[in-house]
């Protein structure tokens, strides 16, 4: 964590460095992730006109994943066992790389919309069921998700929030275990706040 964040400094204090026009910024967010995580990073704003841009971001973001739709059948001692997946939770951390496209609107305070695509890449996950049986799932490295975002830019400071949708499947779990579903996406929402130098 500390090294992602020193790397993340590194490279937004080199894009300052670069933009010597108003056209491209740098910047840091950091915020939190429904329900209940964080996410932290860094983008370049590059503007074509007055109105439009480009957003790219790196991030560190976590993402709760609960495995809802399916009844997940156990065997033990005692016959069968069935759990509800909606009980089962895991916790997925990510490096991802949003893409949007920017439309900014007003004059000082400027509202502003963004549309786009992010790969993420999975660093690791972890298992958040006490007390219940472990469950094997499998976890796609590589996730494409669909953004939307709108926000307020108030130079240099703006606030944000975001809605992912996974194009493919976050996780996995056998089909021959699963009543219902076996695949499952990551949908969230992210609130952020940010600083553009």
């Amino acid at each position: 964590m500390k090294n992602l964040i020193a790397m993340s400094v590194v490279f937004l204090i080199s894009v300052s460095l670069m933009a010597q026009d108003n056209k491209t910024m740098g910047g840091i967010k950091v915020g939190t992730t429904l329900p209940g995580t964080i996410h932290i990073g860094g983008l370049i704003d590059h503007s074509f006109t007055k109105n439009i841009g480009m957003v790219a971001e790196v991030l560190y973001n976590q993402k709760n994943v609960s495995l809802e739709g399916s009844t997940v059948i156990f065997t033990n001692a005692n016959g069968k066992e069935i759990i509800n997946s909606s009980e089962l939770k895991y916790k997925m951390h990510y490096i991802q790389v949003p893409l949007s496209f920017r439309v900014t609107f007003g004059e000082k305070v400027k509202p502003y919309f963004m549309g786009g695509v992010a790969v993420s890449y999975l660093l690791s996950s972890s298992n958040n069921n006490p007390g219940k049986p472990h469950v094997a799932i499998e976890t796609n490295n590589l996730e494409t998700s669909y953004l939307a975002s709108i926000g307020v830019d108030y130079k240099p400071v703006f606030i944000e929030v975001r809605y992912n949708a996974g194009i493919n499947p976050a996780v996995h779990m056998d089909s021959r275990l699963v009543s219902g579903k076996s695949e499952f996406y990551n949908k969230n929402i992210m609130l952020s706040v940010g600083f553009k130098f």
